[in-house]
């Protein structure tokens, strides 16, 4: 009776406040850990080695470039030809990291799927995981559509600080700026809702799906926004606290890199690019979970929205079936 009643208080469809929504879906994450860190492990692995050999190809390179213009003095041209490689490197890094976090991210699309249709996440049959390719391909396909929002977007804002920069002055520019940086981000902010229920709903078409559900994204805007403020503050701590010993190994590469651009000898180990992989590898392995971990309450502010909007519309089917 008890897991029947527990399994019962954690039902999707279910009207909800904030809070509980955020309760439950950290629940529903932590009393599941065991099932998705096995089903998605060597993902959450290759994200994790993917970020530690991109920032530490970052922190070793790049900054000297920027120390140097911060210095006032000018690269040498082989250091720019070398930052140029790299910057490639990075680039193609980020294509590959890019189809990891899709394949990390479709893991949790599958469990929500199958608690959504079930009400439970079914443990993995296989020690290496199983791959949910519906999951996949849907959360490719709205990573891509996010993509192109967020490049219209920038081409919308790239024209109003043109125009702030050559029609207004410093103070109604910034002004102008920033009331439309606000703006975009307000009017983002329902897709959290509309792009679950894209996610979740079976031989749905992203552009439809916007179009019908964003209005009510938009009613339900202060609970989102109470949800996506207090998972980001949460998710936002844990990662600093994660993040700490590879800030603090940046730091001294920066600072190792500054003194040798002045002329000092090397104040860095040999072993220090080993280390810097272990170390952003590891914080990179905790930090895969972590960030999964913000979906869930959303998934659960979704359920809440639309048992909202189903009691609503309740009342106008009965009166219609009168």
């Amino acid at each position: 009776m008890i897991m029947d009643k527990s399994k019962n208080n954690l039902q999707i469809f279910l009207p909800r406040s904030s809070s509980a929504a955020i309760r439950d879906g950290y629940r529903l994450f932590m009393g599941n850990f065991r099932k998705i860190f096995r089903a998605s492990w060597i993902a959450a692995l290759a994200y994790a080695i993917t970020a530690g050999i991109l920032t530490s190809i970052y922190i070793s390179q790049m900054p000297q470039l920027v120390i140097l213009s911060i210095m006032g003095q000018s690269a040498p041209q082989q250091m720019i030809m070398q930052s140029a490689f790299t910057s490639l490197v990075l680039c193609g890094g980020g294509l590959l990291f890019a189809m990891i976090v899709a394949v990390l991210l479709s893991y949790a699309i599958a469990a929500f799927t199958e608690h959504q249709a079930t009400g439970a996440i079914s443990p993995v049959k296989r020690w290496y995981g199983q791959l949910n390719t519906n999951a996949l391909w849907s959360t490719v396909k709205l990573l891509l559509w996010m993509l192109l929002i967020d490049i219209v977007l920038s081409l919308l804002l790239t024209g109003v600080i043109f125009v702030a920069k050559r029609y207004l002055g410093n103070i109604a520019g910034l002004s102008l700026i920033g009331l439309t940086t606000l703006a975009l981000l307000a009017l983002m902010l329902p897709l959290a809702y509309t792009n679950m229920k894209y996610l979740l709903t079976p031989k749905a078409h992203f552009v439809p799906t916007q179009l019908k559900s964003y209005a009510t994204g938009m009613r339900h805007w202060g609970g989102l926004f109470i949800v996506a403020l207090i998972v980001g503050l949460v998710t936002l701590l844990l990662v600093l606290i994660t993040e700490l010993p590879a800030t603090i190994l940046m730091a001294a590469n920066v600072q190792s890199q500054m003194g040798m651009l002045q002329g000092d000898p090397v104040g860095m180990p040999s072993y220090m690019s080993v280390l810097n992989l272990v170390v952003f590898a590891i914080a990179g392995f905790i930090q895969a979970y972590i960030h999964l971990s913000m979906l869930f309450p959303l998934y659960y502010f979704y359920g809440s929205i639309e048992a909202q909007e189903k009691e609503r519309k309740a009342p106008t089917l009965i009166h219609d079936d009168l």
